[in-house]
């Protein structure tokens, strides 16, 4: 935002991909964007800053790029599947990953496999060294795997899990646009937690629930592990696949418009 205000003040063109999200907390940041091309992925992102009078241009996510060969129920229920495997996203953030680790390890046990994956390569040996200390108590089940940046290939690679787990954020909807049963869970900091139920307006937090205005994926936030995994563990056990597929294809239908990133900034460019 302090980069954006000296771009306006220097006369310079400003993109902006993916700004504040107004929707869930200090909607007043919509008046510091006004004249700054922005390019948001939903359409309720896009209504939210329409209301403070500021325009915003749709793009089309990533993850429907190539929607006509992949996104069809025949893809979905040909896909193949490992048994019984679980994929964990722990988190972007180290301390957040950290945090959410007892919790989600404790849930691996519960499968034959487990695959850790993580956003980013700097996140692999602080998380194995957390393994490695846990000692006998580590599950013996599990890896740990960095991420493609290529959206097909994550979408594989999501492809490939019976369920996942994952922390609130862009991959949850990216795993349920890949047909994965998912459940969605967070152990916040104990200030995050507090300052977020005072302020942040929003009722779900992961994004299949914020598209589908309903809790379509199970979503549990708290600070105490020992009340959140046996929530976990009943929703893991109650995951529907042909539910998930479907899941799939309906929010596929709910994004499949805007324009290609590249196209949007051939226009701005073009004038």
């Amino acid at each position: 935002m302090k980069l954006c205000a000296l771009a306006k003040k220097l006369g310079k063109p400003v993109l902006y991909v993916a700004p504040p999200q107004i929707w869930a907390w200090k909607s007043s940041r919509a008046k510091k964007l006004c004249g700054v091309n922005l390019a948001v992925l939903f359409d309720f992102e896009k209504t939210a800053y329409a209301k403070k009078g500021v325009d915003a241009e749709l793009l089309l996510h990533p993850f429907l790029l190539h929607e006509n060969l992949y996104h069809t129920l025949p893809y979905l229920e040909s896909r193949g599947t490992s048994s019984e495997t679980l994929l964990l996203f722990p988190g972007s953030r180290l301390s957040q990953a950290k945090r959410n680790m007892g919790l989600f390890l404790s849930v691996a046990e519960h499968f034959k496999t487990a695959k850790l994956i993580v956003s980013r390569e700097v996140l692999v040996q602080p998380l194995e060294e957390y393994i490695q200390k846990m000692g006998n108590g580590a599950p013996k089940n599990i890896s740990i795997q960095v991420a493609p940046e290529d959206s097909e290939e994550r979408r594989m690679l999501y492809g490939s899990g019976s369920a996942a787990l994952a922390t609130p954020g862009t991959v949850t909807l990216e795993l349920a646009l890949s047909g994965t049963p998912l459940v969605v869970a967070t152990k916040p900091d104990m200030l995050t937690y507090v300052l977020g139920s005072l302020f942040v307006k929003t009722k779900f937090f992961a994004m299949p629930n914020l598209l589908m205005e309903t809790n379509v994926v199970p979503e549990y936030i708290g600070t105490r592990s020992s009340k959140l995994l046996p929530q976990i563990l009943r929703a893991m056990e109650s995951l529907d696949p042909v539910k998930s597929r479907q899941l799939s294809v309906d929010l596929a239908e709910r994004l499949g418009k805007g324009c290609v990133s590249d196209h949007f900034v051939e226009k701005l460019i073009n004038g």
